[in-house]
């Protein structure tokens, strides 16, 4: 039975391999760990744009509702992702005014709303309309 012996400098070695190949790989994982983040909350602003809008359209159809009334909806409904700037627009402005459709247009900027300097969403806009008949009045 033959013992090898160990030699000290084949660990050294490694080590240095080991340090090279994390560091050419660190950066790759850390983009993909980033855009993860983005891309999610990017998704999540979008898919809250559209229920703000659609629950601002509810409010709105509602005979007597108030343009406010809808606009603190949609504020409640987009207050829950952290989303505290957007632009909101009702059609008609006035909802006293009979029209048979109320459109109810909410724009969200990325850049003004995410949780860290964006680098893959940077100047992305989530703009949903959403069209509902309004109720007899």
């Amino acid at each position: 039975m033959k013992i090898q012996k160990r030699r000290p400098g084949k660990l050294i070695q490694r080590a240095g391999a080991t340090a090279v190949e994390f560091s050419l790989t660190l950066p790759i994982l850390l983009i993909f760990l980033f855009a993860t983040f983005e891309l999610g909350r990017g998704n999540m602003m979008l898919n809250t744009t559209e229920a703000a809008a659609y629950e601002a359209a509810r409010v709105a159809i509602v005979p007597g509702a108030t343009v406010a009334e809808a606009e603190a909806a949609a504020q409640t409904i987009l207050a829950t992702a952290g989303i505290d700037q957007f632009s909101f627009s009702i059609v008609p402005s006035d909802l006293n005014t009979a029209s048979e459709t109320v459109e109810v247009t909410i724009n969200v900027s990325y850049a003004d709303n995410s949780l860290m300097v964006p680098d893959f969403l940077d100047g992305a806009r989530f703009v949903r309309t959403c069209v509902l008949n309004r109720e007899n009045q």
